[in-house]
């Protein structure tokens, strides 16, 4: 502890005082003096006294955004302390009270009181509730600690996903697990046809009114259920938008819907993020595939930047005769990303382009000039994206559940459509 300037007051008058005593010949004056001085020395016995410790602990390591979670102050303090001031900036946590942002209490030595504060998780990855500072004053505010900073343990803030559902059209179903119509006839739900009866079929299979119209056993024909993988790229090299609705917090969060979607669906879901770093998610399937993508989201972000391409990170990362359904998640604001795109769609790729930057998103012109560079710069990035849609790439904007129906019967005929080859 530290003497404060209350405490370098009261030294002062109580000197000032038995000094005016002792030259006026006034002894009452020292009663005036008296008690400054005494204050004055027990200040000074407890500036031995140790500063108070604050520490933040959550016992919750892993939330979803919007839920809620309670955090314990922890004060520590080795004498007492007459006035500790606390003020809390939760950061990507949101307060449910907020006159909780600021208080002052009183600690007593040797013992330890602990507080509760409840807040919301307001944003997806790894955050800490806080900085909390803290200043502590000693005895009669005599004394004064040095202002503190604490933070609480890291804690793992999952993406929300939207409620989103699509078409059960894909470009090349695979298995019989899955829950998309093939173009194979097979086992299944799907009204494919009727066919005269063949050697292993089934009996329940037989329509008995086209075989009463013919002269021999005719079966119902269906296609089969096939599950597909599911390539989601997330771009992560450009973002623009508010912080906790931008580009790459809208395209992290439609990532989570799909993977969530296609998951359910008993398909494979890989994930890929492009920015300095590339990483990837292995494809696998499954409930428990769904709480690692989860995790996996909640790290997108934390290494922006544009030293590793679009071009050598896709190439790299998608494979080249991949039959597997690729979803790109991006702010169209790379330019080689437009080129990248359309050279997977010549390589016989299904790929879909989901444009997540929205006009709010964008800051406002401040005078004409940037108005009209404004329009200037929207009508080029409009011929952009029909250009990749002409390319056989669909660009649209992420629209949520249902908004992909359209998008993903276009992409489907694309890929049962034959393809010239050069031998």
């Amino acid at each position: 502890m530290h003497p404060a300037s209350a405490l370098a007051r009261a030294g002062a008058l109580g000197v000032a005082f038995a000094a005016l005593a002792y030259c006026a010949r006034r002894p009452d004056l020292l009663a005036l003096a008296a008690p400054f001085g005494v204050a004055a020395v027990v200040g000074v016995l407890h500036l031995r006294d140790g500063a108070p410790s604050v520490a933040v602990t959550s016992q919750i390591s892993e939330i979803s955004e919007g839920e809620e979670i309670t955090a314990r102050v922890e004060v520590l303090a080795p004498g007492d302390v007459d006035a500790l001031e606390i003020v809390i900036q939760p950061g990507d946590f949101t307060l449910v009270d907020a006159e909780l942002s600021h208080w002052v209490t009183t600690v007593e030595g040797g013992k330890t009181t602990s507080f509760e504060i409840a807040c919301v998780a307001s944003h997806f990855g790894r955050e800490r509730i806080g900085p909390l500072r803290f200043l502590a004053h000693g005895y009669a505010m005599l004394s004064i600690a040095e202002p503190g900073v604490t933070t609480s343990n890291e804690v793992l803030v999952l993406p929300l996903s939207e409620r989103f559902r699509a078409s059960s059209l894909v470009p090349h179903p695979r298995a019989h697990s899955g829950e998309h119509r093939s173009r194979f006839v097979a086992p299944g739900f799907d009204f494919a046809g009727i066919r005269p009866f063949a050697f292993g079929d089934p009996l329940r299979r037989i329509n008995w009114k086209a075989s009463a119209r013919t002269t021999a056993l005719q079966v119902t024909s269906t296609f089969a259920e096939g599950d597909t993988e599911v390539i989601v790229v997330i771009d992560a090299t450009r973002n623009a938008g508010p912080p906790g609705q931008s580009a790459l917090d809208v395209a992290v969060r439609a990532a989570c819907s799909l993977a969530e979607y296609y998951l359910k669906s008993n398909d494979i879901v890989r994930l890929i993020e492009v920015c300095r770093e590339p990483r990837e998610m292995l494809a696998r399937g499954g409930r428990r595939q769904l709480q690692d993508v989860r995790r996996w989201l909640a790290e997108v972000g934390r290494r922006q930047g544009t030293t590793g391409t679009q071009q050598s990170a896709l190439a790299m990362l998608v494979p080249r005769n991949t039959r597997a359904l690729v979803v790109v998640l991006s702010a169209m604001l790379e330019p080689g990303l437009n080129a990248e795109l359309a050279d997977l769609r010549r390589r016989g790729v299904a790929v879909v382009a989901l444009d997540t930057l929205r006009d709010e998103m964008l800051p406002g012109a401040r005078n004409d000039v940037e108005a009209l560079a404004r329009s200037l710069w929207s009508l080029e990035r409009s011929m952009l994206l029909a250009r990749l849609s002409r390319l056989g790439v669909p660009a649209v904007p992420w629209l949520g559940s249902g908004g992909l129906d359209a998008v993903l019967r276009q992409v489907a005929v694309l890929a049962a459509a034959p393809r010239v080859t050069i031998r």
